[in-house]
């Protein structure tokens, strides 16, 4: 083989692995509140923008962790000490997933949220999940 075919093989390996990578990150980024318009429009109709409703609900989530006690939004009680959340992601105009853990025992859990007419935000627990070990 010549080496411009190589270069050739090379440029097309590089230009499908470039289109699976933008495939892969249009599949991750469908279920976020950014990418969903009509989630969207619905928060911005309510006074949010899309990025400053999603930090405000990590926040909140988040800033539930306590020292010497489990974060009230884990449906679980840590085994290994306090369960604690570390990760959010907001899905859409209603729900968010969020990681907690342990340090030993990992689970998910899927809130529900609500924006009220003085743009308060109520979050309740929806349903969660503890992997085993």
């Amino acid at each position: 083989m010549k080496i411009t075919e190589l270069k050739d093989e090379r440029d097309e390996a590089l230009l499908l692995r470039d289109s699976i990578m933008n495939l892969q990150t249009a599949h991750q980024e469908r279920f976020t509140l950014q990418s969903n318009d009509k989630a969207r429009m619905y928060v911005e109709d309510l006074g949010f923008e899309a990025t400053e409703l999603a930090q405000l609900l990590e926040q909140k989530i988040v800033g539930a962790n306590a020292i010497d006690q489990d974060n009230p939004y884990v449906p679980y009680q840590g085994l290994n000490g306090v369960m604690r959340i570390n990760s959010v992601k907001v899905l859409n105009h209603k729900w968010v997933i969020a990681e907690f853990t342990d340090g030993t025992y990992w689970g998910e859990v899927l809130l529900n949220y609500f924006i009220n007419e003085d743009q308060t935000i109520d979050i309740e627990m929806n349903n969660g999940l503890l992997y085993a070990n």
